[in-house]
């Protein structure tokens, strides 16, 4: 009985090393994956632009193949409406590359922007499809900048502010047109096209009106920007508690 037993285990253990030896020969003979062997160009997948304006934008990401299998792009999705991106070729040969170009429109943007672009890739048809990000990169600057982004009024009381408009990304900045669609202001350009006057008659503002804004047409890509107008309504007199029976 010992002996059946000892034979048992040794037919097993040779199964298990026979099923462990043709995992491994399986596994040698696999191709390696495909994963992050892509390289681009520029560096690192970041296309940086530095300081831009707002405008619209262009470049090319270069995308090459160093594995000695073909590897095809299954999906090419920007992360804006902002962003276009397309290849012209589908499949990238084994030590080959081919070019993503795409367009960039960074109007109404400011500030330091990133946008991704992300890409589907595949080996062969059983392979397992993976991913990667390009990014685009910019400190986009806008055509201008002002001063008050608020203006306010007291109810009660005629008054005049000034929005004063300075150049940052287009030195010829001008104001085109200036207007209010409220009766209770009256919206002025000066004659150096770089501000704004607005006056408040308090005789035609009614407590009930809101959303009142300012719209300054510019001759830049950023065409026109509301500025909104706030009337506060005048402060309650304080009521003194006295006591009169004294």
């Amino acid at each position: 009985m010992a002996r059946r037993k000892r034979y048992l285990f040794a037919a097993i253990g040779c199964s298990l090393t026979a099923v462990l030896c043709a995992a491994l020969a399986v596994s040698s003979n696999r191709p390696e994956s495909s994963v992050s062997t892509i390289t681009v160009s520029p560096a690192n997948g970041v296309f940086d632009f530095g300081s831009v304006g707002q405008g619209n934008y262009s470049g090319t990401f270069v995308l090459q193949n160093p594995t000695p299998e073909l590897i095809r792009i299954v999906g090419v999705k920007a992360s804006c409406s902002c962003t276009v991106a397309n290849v012209k070729e589908d499949v990238i040969p084994s030590g080959g590359a081919i070019e993503l170009d795409f367009e960039w429109d960074t109007v109404g943007l400011g500030g330091s922007i990133q946008k991704p672009i992300l890409l589907s890739f595949q080996g062969d048809e059983s392979s397992t499809p993976w991913t990667q990000e390009l990014l685009i990169a910019g400190d986009v600057l806008p055509d201008f900048e002002y001063s008050p982004f608020l203006v306010t009024f007291e109810a009660g009381e005629d008054a005049t502010r000034t929005i004063q408009f300075s150049p940052i990304g287009d030195p010829d900045f001008r104001i085109r047109g200036a207007y209010c669609v409220h009766r209770a202001f009256d919206v002025a350009v000066d004659e150096t096209r770089r501000s704004v006057t607005v006056s408040f008659d308090s005789d035609r503002w009614r407590e009930f009106s809101r959303n009142v804004n300012v719209v300054v047409q510019t001759n830049c890509k950023t065409s026109s920007v509301g500025i909104p107008i706030r009337v506060e309504s005048r402060k309650m007199p304080t009521i003194l508690n006295v006591d009169l029976s004294q």
